[in-house]
């Protein structure tokens, strides 16, 4: 877009220059047609047809210089002014644009560290659940086959059998 409104500023800029150079030109040929004809100018009611057609044609060449003059100060200042204004506002949008960036770039980064470290936490309980699980098949299995080996009436005296089935007791999650 700054392309763009540089290139309209460049043509409006090159444009008046030529409406400047052309309404001097037309002024200049106005005043040395009003010098050459100047008695005709002055005699606005006599004077052939061909001398009415020339006076008013001197008339509109000094009017038409005029508003090539005026065509120059519009494009150089209005048109211009209007330009700068565009670019102001494509300035400032563009850095409401970055900050707006670089919020949502902060947010995102902050977003991701957290579910990074919360990952992190989960991959760490989920380790530590599966270690307790597998512990507690162990001793599952130890308690099993200590039933087996050890007699009903036997098991309350048993130290390892107590400590195993209070182990089991326990049981994760």
């Amino acid at each position: 877009q700054e392309a763009e409104v540089a290139d309209i500023m460049e043509i409006v800029k090159k444009r008046a220059e030529i409406e400047k150079r052309y309404g001097r030109e037309l002024e200049s040929l106005a005043k040395q047609m009003r010098g050459k004809h100047k008695d005709m100018m002055a005699n606005l009611d006599s004077g052939s047809s061909v001398s009415q057609i020339l006076r008013r044609l001197i008339l509109e060449t000094g009017d038409l210089a005029r508003d090539h003059s005026s065509l120059d100060e519009v494009l150089n200042t209005e048109m211009i002014g209007i330009c700068q204004n565009i670019l102001s506002d494509v300035h400032f949008q563009h850095k409401q644009c970055r900050l707006a960036g670089q919020d949502i770039q902060g947010n995102v980064m902050r977003t991701l560290f957290d579910l990074q470290n919360k990952n992190k936490v989960l991959q760490k309980c989920k380790s530590n659940y599966n270690q307790a699980e597998r512990k507690f098949m162990e001793v599952s299995r130890e308690v099993n086959k200590l039933e087996k080996e050890i007699k009903p009436e036997k098991r309350e005296k048993s130290n390892k059998y107590q400590e195993k089935k209070k182990l089991h007791m326990n049981k994760p999650g």
